[in-house]
């Protein structure tokens, strides 16, 4: 009938844990309050070139609100490793400045595969700015890669770290 028998983990939880079992019927406890923000503080902006590839957004370490609860991210690289299987919601956004007439993409990356896709044209004049963003939320499994890249046009201009930002939070865990 499918049905195995686990052991209990010894130990006791953490604030906000759940108990989650593998296929071996081993039990353990992992978080269930998983959330991070990093971002950008808009005093130290860099420029990242925007290319026609997809390339992985990196959104600094200068803000002063950045924060990690539950592990997960790697902010240098801003790249999330799930620790629990759930549903997650994430948010992100940046700046681009462009001579117009251009396209810009943000995909939420899962695993090398752009799973949510924004796309907006820049229809300003030169030296306009666009804010892209991406949101959504999506079941993902524990150690799957999320990242953010950002494409557009050669030459559209160049991706503005100031006010940049990347944020995430488990809705809920399986």
């Amino acid at each position: 009938d499918g049905v195995k028998p686990y052991n209990l983990p010894s130990g006791d939880s953490g604030p906000g844990d759940v108990m989650v079992t593998n296929g071996a019927g081993q039990a353990f406890w992992k978080p269930n309050q998983i959330a991070f923000f990093t971002g950008n503080d808009g005093t130290g902006a860099f420029d990242q070139p925007l290319t026609v590839a997809p390339t992985d957004l990196l959104f600094g370490t200068a803000g002063p609100s950045n924060f990690v609860i539950g592990g997960g991210l790697n902010v240098p690289i801003s790249q999330f490793v799930v620790p629990v299987s759930g549903v997650y919601h994430f948010d992100a956004n940046t700046n681009v400045v462009g001579p117009g007439g251009e396209y810009v993409v943000m995909g939420l990356n899962v695993n090398g595969l752009n799973v949510i896709i924004w796309q907006e044209n820049i229809d300003g004049p030169a030296g306009s700015r666009n804010n892209p963003h991406v949101n959504g939320t999506i079941h993902l499994n524990a150690n799957d890669v999320v990242k953010i890249q950002i494409s557009g046009d050669l030459g559209a201009g160049n991706v503005v770290g100031a006010a940049s930002s990347f944020s995430g939070h488990l809705v809920f865990a399986d």
